[in-house]
């Protein structure tokens, strides 16, 4: 039993970089800023897991939970029969002008800002139960 836990979690830690972000029927994602340069800042992507990841016998890939922005951290609470998945987003990728935090209509400490950290809460069945938690504030009580 352990070790299918251990099988478990090491294939969620590895493929939560891999995590598709929201898609549209044509597999593009519009930056969600609304500065007029980043309105036509789109990505394409495929959601479908690559044929390249090699697994050893008796593993599989799928994904847990879809629609995240830049996971890189992840974390569980629980038991192998009833747990949560925490997933730490850190809100945008490279530096650019289309996800800077500090440009966000509502500012740098809006609660609904995409470009700014956040942890959300996944039940085992992938399906977000809370969050976001943590966001950053002005006083400093978030990240």
């Amino acid at each position: 039993m352990q070790c299918k836990r251990l099988s478990i979690l090491t294939t969620a830690v590895v493929f939560a970089p891999f995590l598709p972000l929201p898609a549209a029927a044509n597999n593009v994602v519009t930056n969600p800023s609304t500065s007029p340069q980043c309105m036509a800042n789109t990505a394409n992507f495929n959601p479908t897991l690559p044929s390249s990841i090699n697994l050893p016998p008796g593993f599989t890939a799928s994904v847990f939970a879809s629609g995240l922005n830049m996971p890189t951290g992840i974390a569980f609470l629980g038991n192998s029969s009833s747990f949560q998945v925490f997933v730490l987003e850190s809100g945008h990728g490279l530096p650019s002008v289309c996800n800077d935090e500090t440009l966000w209509p509502g500012g740098e400490f809006d609660i609904n800002n995409p470009f700014t950290p956040d942890i959300l809460v996944f039940n085992q069945n992938g399906t977000k139960i809370r969050g976001p938690l943590g966001k950053p504030t002005s006083s400093g009580g978030g990240f």
